[in-house]
């Protein structure tokens, strides 16, 4: 699918003209990198137990913290009964816990439920860590610690890997996303048992004959689309906020796909992908094919292409549709009504102070959509004007 979008770029870039005066593309995409955590594993018999196991968990976990402090954090208090004994009260459940369980509460705290990818020797582990509560001679980089069970659900194989690992090998939510845009999706739930039964065996056959995507593969996502918005002339700024993926459009001449009316503009106009449910909506109405509520009307065949990317997290594929899809409009949907590029031009005019003397396309090529819909250059305000004196 990446080829197909440096074709679409090619046609579109030699279907349009270049702006005249073009503002230096700007990128603000995180530059995230995503590498394992490599974990020793000694092969060592000498076994540890008791409270020195919790002492050895909070140092090998790297967590910037000493013991006594995360005793504190997780609201425990130590006590000694009348046999010596160390105990720990914790004053939420209002229960005396002893060393075994304080170990456990600090695991489940810091990494149940997470994600994690790590690398032991020369084998890649990634997904969802589970704690549990049976015993476990744990093998670390110190000695074999009889501790709670701790795994990883391995996406890259299906089985539990039983490890321990530092904290900064625990994913940050955008780290996990940036893996997840690649991941295969699943059938859904109303697939019959048989179905899924053959689905199971294929997605077996599939492991064993080719490598599943990496999370190193998946690092140049972000890199990859940035030098497709450089590349399509039109995108002025991308940039992620608040787990959107924003396509910032500038003025530019765009192309119509009945061939009717070409050598139409377009005003500014930003596109905004969810991130987290893949969701594609507008900033506002300035292109002719943007509804009321700032979704899209695509047409079937786009809106089916989509729907794919969707299904398939493939957001490579979703950007180049909708830099397509923001540099072209078709009359036949469009013609004879206010959504036609004249209008866009005219309500970005009515909401947008404009710099006339910055705008990187031919005056003429503004004047000629408004003369489509029979507007006069003067409905743009005399700043507009004062370009042809």
């Amino acid at each position: 699918m990446a080829d197909l979008f440096y074709l679409f770029a090619a046609v579109r870039v030699n279907g349009q003209q270049v702006a005249r005066s073009w503002t230096q593309f700007e990128s603000q995409l995180p530059q995230w990198k995503i590498e394992p955590v490599s974990v020793e594993v000694k092969e060592n018999d000498t076994e540890l137990e008791g409270y020195p196991v919790f002492e050895k968990l909070v140092k090998l976990s790297g967590i910037d913290s000493t013991p006594e402090e995360v005793i504190k954090d997780l609201w425990f208090e130590k006590f000694t009964n009348s046999l010596w004994e160390l105990k720990f009260w914790s004053e939420g459940d209002r229960l005396l816990e002893d060393w075994f369980w304080l170990c456990l509460r600090f695991l489940q705290r810091n990494y149940h439920r997470r994600r994690a990818y790590v690398k032991v020797g020369d084998r890649e582990i990634y997904w969802l860590v589970s704690v549990g509560w049976r015993r476990f001679h744990m093998k670390t980089p110190e000695w074999t610690l009889i501790m709670p069970s701790m795994c990883i659900a391995d996406t890259f194989t299906g089985e539990n890997k039983y490890v321990f690992f530092p904290m900064s090998a625990l994913l940050k939510e955008e780290e996990q996303a940036l893996f997840e845009l690649y991941k295969t999706t699943r059938p859904s739930s109303d697939t019959s048992q048989l179905e899924m039964q053959i689905m199971s065996l294929l997605e077996k056959l599939t492991m064993a004959r080719s490598q599943k995507p990496t999370i190193s593969e998946t690092n140049n996502v972000f890199s990859d689309i940035e030098e497709m918005c450089r590349t399509s002339w039109t995108i002025k700024r991308v940039s992620v906020q608040e787990w959107k993926l924003i396509l910032e459009f500038g003025w530019r001449v765009v192309m119509d796909t009945d061939r009717e009316f070409n050598g139409m503009v377009l005003p500014p106009v930003k596109l905004i992908i969810d991130l987290r449910n893949y969701t594609v909506r507008w900033n506002d109405t300035f292109h002719p094919h943007i509804l009321s509520d700032y979704s899209l009307c695509m047409g079937w065949r786009l809106t089916d292409l989509v729907q794919n990317c969707i299904a398939n997290r493939d957001l490579k594929t979703l950007v180049g549709w909708m830099i397509d899809f923001g540099n072209s409009w078709t009359s036949s949907d469009a013609e004879g009504g206010d959504r036609e590029p004249a209008d866009c031009i005219l309500r970005y005019f009515n909401r947008v102070w404009i710099d006339w003397n910055d705008v990187p396309v031919d005056k003429e090529d503004i004047e000629h959509t408004l003369q489509n819909r029979w507007y006069d250059r003067a409905d743009l305000g005399p700043g507009f004007c004062a370009l042809f004196e």
